[in-house]
């Protein structure tokens, strides 16, 4: 991201990425993206040794010779040694050296020092995220209207709405059994009846029925159409999605929502399981950690107290928290 952030908020006709061995695959990654911008993408013939100093000033010399416009250096990656080699080269001749300050969301610059700073107002959607780290959205069940189903019932819901609603849902996924013809559940304010193949949910406080086909019901859909649009509506994402899978190479992962705000990925994984094990929260660790990084955040979300994962997810860097506690 300190790669893509700079290019996407200035859109330069051309960007030049000068690699080691060792990134080449994530240069081709970030030329997928910027190709989709209509940025002209070129991979540096030479790679580069990441503590070379000489080397790395030689070909950023070569970089400046050889070009006929305004070339700025983006400082923000690469190795320290790269960082140093480069600004020296920049700086000796003169030319705009810029460096990306994620806290304040700014584009500094380093040479000039009294050049302003540039707001950085870039909103990055999901799918680039993903691309720029070689990931692929196979699915995702964004436009298919399932949560938008709820919607009637969830914005009724206040605080106490809304975990009685957490209440229920825990009570309903252990006791009704959707393969009996006919099902009539009550838990506080909140019925679930079945009648062969149709679904009924009423909210008795709010006066509000929603009616369901049973080829198209599902529980899981519940937990997640609340995350969904709870985070829609208080978290003011740039964009989100969610029952999302993704793919990269031949390994496939899934997660439940995911959203971007202020060139950063926020992840959420639902788990209602009582016992639910290290396996549950590593998961999504996994992803956080490729796609993730500086500008990620993970989270597992509960619907059950679990104080020995909570404990866990500060350990790994993970928010584990009841889902309760997002309204």
């Amino acid at each position: 991201m300190a790669n893509v952030i700079p290019v996407l908020e200035l859109k330069p006709q051309k960007v030049m990425l000068l690699i080691t061995k060792e990134e080449e695959m994530v240069a081709l990654n970030l030329r997928k993206l910027f190709s989709k911008y209509n940025i002209d993408t070129i991979i540096f013939n030479k790679k580069l040794d990441a503590y070379d100093i000489d080397d790395v000033k030689k070909v950023c010399m070569d970089v400046i010779r050889k070009s006929d416009d305004e070339v700025i250096l983006n400082l923000t990656g690469g190795t320290k040694t790269m960082a140093v080699a480069a600004y020296e080269i920049f700086r000796s001749v003169d030319k705009k050296i810029i460096y990306h300050n994620p806290v304040e969301r700014k584009l500094i610059f380093l040479n000039p020092l009294n050049h302003p700073d540039i707001e950085v107002s870039l909103k990055i959607n999901v799918e680039d995220y993903l691309l720029a780290h070689g990931y692929k959205i196979t699915e995702e069940k964004t436009s298919s209207g399932i949560a938008e189903k709820y919607n009637k019932l969830f914005n009724n819901f206040d605080k106490s709405g809304f975990s009685e609603f957490v209440d229920f849902y825990n009570y309903a996924k252990k006791e009704i059994k959707l393969e009996f013809s006919k099902v009539s559940k009550q838990f506080k304010d909140f019925i679930f009846s079945k009648s062969y193949d149709r679904i009924t949910l009423i909210d008795k406080k709010n006066n509000i029925k929603l009616n369901f086909e049973l080829s198209g019901f599902n529980f899981g859909d519940w937990l997640e159409s609340l995350l969904f649009l709870t985070l829609k509506e208080k978290y003011y994402p740039d964009d989100i999605k969610y029952s999302v899978k993704v793919k990269k190479g031949g390994i496939s992962s899934e997660i439940d929502v995911m959203f971007t705000r202020d060139c950063r990925l926020y992840l959420y994984s639902c788990k209602d399981k009582k016992k639910t094990t290290k396996s549950d929260i590593y998961e999504i660790e996994v992803l956080r950690n490729v796609t993730g990084g500086t500008f990620g955040e993970a989270n597992l979300v509960l619907t059950n107290d679990n104080p020995y994962l909570v404990s866990l997810g500060k350990q790994i860097n993970i928010k584990t928290f009841n889902i309760k506690e997002l309204f």
